[in-house]
């Protein structure tokens, strides 16, 4: 996020920098804390959103080519570990807080603790 953005609009950027599309309707879904090594220190938060609506063409960016998959192909062995974990909540249309924690540099994945949020209308 850039300084005094929040997190809707900088995702909404982020979306459109790193794909070309343009999201609106973004629902709020949860928060990913990544910690790293044994002192379990934050490295950074993610706030995760999901959109039904998009305008636009896919094209690749720095982030690597960009495709789409049919819910059940989605490609997880070629993911990293937490996406296991929650990838399936968010698509399930869960809200959730998940902390993950790896070795450093994100070289093992040490473990997850995930909390279900109750929804807010």
């Amino acid at each position: 996020m850039l300084p005094g953005e929040l997190p809707e609009k900088g995702a909404a950027r982020e979306m459109f920098e790193e794909t070309g599309l343009r999201v609106s309707g973004l629902r709020f879904q949860g928060i990913l804390n990544f910690y790293l090594g044994d002192s379990k220190e934050l490295d950074q938060t993610v706030f995760l959103f999901s959109c039904k609506k998009f305008t636009g063409k896919i094209r690749r960016s720095a982030e690597g080519e960009i495709r789409w998959f049919p819910i059940g192909t989605l490609p997880y062995d070629e993911m990293w570990q937490d996406d296991l974990v929650w990838l399936p909540l968010l698509l399930d249309g869960k809200s959730f807080v998940g902390d993950f924690y790896f070795a450093e540099n994100y070289g093992e994945f040490l473990g997850q603790e995930v909390t279900q949020a109750i929804p807010v209308a």
